[in-house]
């Protein structure tokens, strides 16, 4: 990836996510799953602006997403994984 590229999508993503609140959590529903095309079920932040982050396995949206947690000293664990109903 280029520089420009990189700092292009670093900008974009600034803009929609800083000072952003995450006001709930859950895991999303089967149903909504399946909706989206998913056959996993992963986590769904509801933030501040009634937008919604939901992780997913690439680009293309080709099923759901865990989310992993990085500590300040690099150390990292899989806290939210996907669920299967």
């Amino acid at each position: 990836m280029s520089k420009s590229n990189r700092e292009r999508w670093n900008k974009i993503a600034t803009e929609k996510l800083k000072g952003r609140k995450i006001l709930k959590v859950r895991y999303m529903k089967k149903e909504e799953a399946d909706n989206w095309g998913f056959m996993n079920q992963p986590l769904v932040l509801f933030l501040d602006d009634q937008s919604i982050l939901v992780p997913q396995r690439d680009d293309e949206g080709n099923d759901a997403g865990a989310l992993v947690k990085v500590h300040n000293n690099g150390t990292a664990e899989t806290i939210l994984p996907v669920l299967r109903e």
